[in-house]
C-alpha cells in the first residue's frame, strides 16, 4: 500500500526464483534501464535520503552494457536537481552458467 513493499513477500519470491534454477541470459541486461524498485536485506543510503526529503517523486535505475563491461546506477534524491550517479566495471564470472545465481 502507498508504494510500500511487503519485504517478507518480496524476499520469499526472490528466493523462489533463485532456487528454481531458471535459465538466464546476461545479454538481456544490456537492453535499457532497469528501475530499482527493491533491494534485498538493506535499504540503500540514497533511498533513505530520498525518504527524508520527500519534496519530489524520486526514481532510480541501473543500466548495464555487458559487452562494454559497464554499469551505471542513478538515484534521484530531490528529483533531477540532486542525484547520485555511480559507474562500475562488470563482467560475467562464468559465461557457461545460464541459471539464476
Amino acid at each position: 500500500a502507498n508504494g510500500q513493499v511487503d519485504r517478507a513477500a518480496a524476499d520469499y519470491l526472490i528466493n523462489v526464483l533463485v532456487q528454481s534454477g531458471s535459465s538466464f541470459s546476461g545479454d538481456l541486461l544490456s537492453r535499457g534501464n532497469f528501475r530499482v524498485a527493491y533491494t534485498k536485506n538493506s535499504t540503500p543510503f540514497w533511498q533513505t535520503l530520498g525518504s527524508i526529503l520527500p519534496i519530489k517523486k524520486n526514481d532510480s535505475f541501473q543500466a548495464y552494457d555487458l559487452s562494454a563491461g559497464k554499469l551505471i546506477s542513478k538515484a534521484q534524491i530531490v528529483g533531477d536537481n540532486f542525484c547520485v550517479i555511480a559507474d562500475a566495471d562488470v563482467k560475467e564470472a562464468d559465461t557457461s552458467v545460464r541459471r539464476m545465481p
